[in-house]
């Protein structure tokens, strides 16, 4: 049986693959459709690897600003972003199909942007005065659009209660509640974050929702994460997204068992508590409690496998410093490690890599110049490189803080060989485990499990990988 080795995990690679019933290995990027357009990442590395797809943050313009969340607060459904123009996302969409890189797209059917200081100093005044990222208009609970202007009858408000259209009931921090709404705790008729929220229960603005997912789909995009979905209903949710054939839909989901009706009607879910078992495992706790992986099946109860999709980080999960309690690029190769065992374990349905850049700042977006507020990201691909400029594979834990730019954590070495590994050996029974606390010669802080009859990972934490298998036994092994 031939062994590949890379820091941290030995692994044997399986000869056959193992049949998928859906797209199991999605990326996440962060910004420019610019890059993908121009110098097919689908086509040189996500297609190639076996990546099934590729997820871009949301594409529809946009406030004016550098942070990341800029991007999460829509202004209308144009498709001229800080990523790229609407020619340009076209192009990717078309090249990553063409590669066999399916593409979802991060979509925001939930709210719209608050209203910038000019519009809060008009008060009801009739008025779009503030200006997007390409230079579209809106206001209050304004936007414009092909057809018309859409104003705050089609957002949830309080007109009912007191007259006001352009007030509504807040959901509250820290607590996440919303005591005001009519239910009491009803948060899918409040403002998240001060953010307006659509009222998708009436049929005009379902309309302008489909409209805009219609002209995804038609431009080739088959997949969907819906951000803030606890706060839009199952009935409403389900209205807006059946009325065309995605191959997959999942929502962003912070905790909590969802209703059954729900994963039938809307998807499945994103699930952290998956990689935050594996953070816990490899990075927080003691060695002695690493083979306690041997036995992850899922992350949060009541969510089972076959509905969620696991990440390890995603784009607003985000430290100052290095925390080895939570998981993301700058606790360096513990974190490299734990997103490799993620890709070898068998047991989870679909995982989710993440591609992201480096941050000091806890909201800045991605590196690159602004001007006026219309900020351009650096390409990944700077001139007429053949490679991409990202961060170096990790030999330490925690980085050191001086590297800027691109991280590319799908690219650290060992990653596309564990992605065709995982192919290979996804959902196939696990036969054999080795471990300290069952073979104490085994060693701590080192453990090995067999998958099926050939696909087999030895993981050693905070040390080499040489002899990694000698205490496994030439014969078993």
């Amino acid at each position: 049986m031939k062994r590949v080795a890379v820091p941290g995990l030995v692994l044997a690679r399986a000869a056959s693959l193992v049949e998928e019933g859906r797209p199991k290995l999605p990326w996440e990027c962060t910004e420019s459709n610019a890059d993908f357009a121009q110098f097919q990442e689908c086509a040189n590395y996500l297609g190639p690897n076996g990546f099934d797809a590729v997820q871009v943050s949301p594409v529809t313009e946009h406030i004016l600003g550098s942070e990341w969340f800029t991007k999460y607060q829509p202004i209308g459904f144009g498709l001229n972003s800080r990523s790229g123009s609407e020619g340009q996302f076209k192009e990717m969409v078309a090249k990553c199909r063409a590669a066999g890189v399916q593409v979802i797209v991060d979509v925001i059917l939930n709210h719209v942007a608050a209203p910038c200081q000019a519009a809060i100093e008009a008060g009801g005044a009739v008025v779009m005065p503030c200006k997007g990222w390409a230079g579209s208009p809106y206001g209050n609970r304004r936007i414009n659009s092909q057809d018309g202007w859409k104003g705050p009858e089609l957002f949830h408000n309080r007109q009912a209660i007191d007259g006001n259209l352009l007030g509504n009931c807040p959901v509250e921090e820290p607590s996440f509640t919303c005591p005001q709404s009519d239910p009491p705790g009803d948060c899918t008729q409040c403002d998240f974050k001060g953010l307006p929220d659509w009222n998708t229960g009436l049929q005009p603005t379902r309309d302008i929702l489909v409209k805009h997912l219609t002209e995804l789909h038609d431009l080739g995009v088959t997949m969907l994460r819906l951000d803030a979905a606890s706060y839009v209903s199952t009935e409403d949710l389900a209205a807006i997204i059946n009325q065309l054939p995605w191959d997959l839909v999942y929502q962003e989901w912070w905790g909590g068992v969802p209703l059954e009706e729900r994963s039938v009607a809307v998807g499945h879910y994103r699930d952290q508590k998956y990689g935050l078992k594996i953070t816990n495992a490899l990075g927080v706790g003691d060695a002695k409690y690493m083979p306690e992986l041997l036995n992850i099946s899922h992350g949060i109860d009541g969510i089972p496998p076959e509905r969620a999709v696991y990440p390890l980080t995603f784009h607003d999960q985000r430290t100052f410093e290095a925390d080895r309690f939570v998981p993301t690029f700058k606790n360096g190769l513990e974190f490299h490690q734990q997103q490799k065992f993620m890709l070898a374990w068998p047991e989870a349905v679909g995982v989710r890599l993440f591609g992201g850049y480096t941050f000091t700042d806890m909201d800045a977006g991605p590196p690159g110049n602004c001007g006026n507020g219309r900020c351009q990201p650096f390409p990944v691909y700077m001139f007429n490189d053949a490679e991409p400029r990202c961060m170096p594979t990790p030999t330490t834990s925690p980085l050191a803080t001086d590297y800027e730019g691109w991280v590319c954590e799908h690219r650290w070495e060992g990653i596309a060989g564990l992605v065709g590994f995982r192919k290979a050996c996804r959902g196939l029974p696990v036969t054999q485990t080795w471990s300290e606390s069952s073979i104490p010669s085994v060693g701590l802080g080192r453990f090995a499990f067999r998958a099926g009859p050939d696909c087999f990972v030895a993981l050693v934490r905070g040390g080499p990988t040489t002899g990694a298998t000698s205490a496994l036994g030439g014969s078993q092994a």
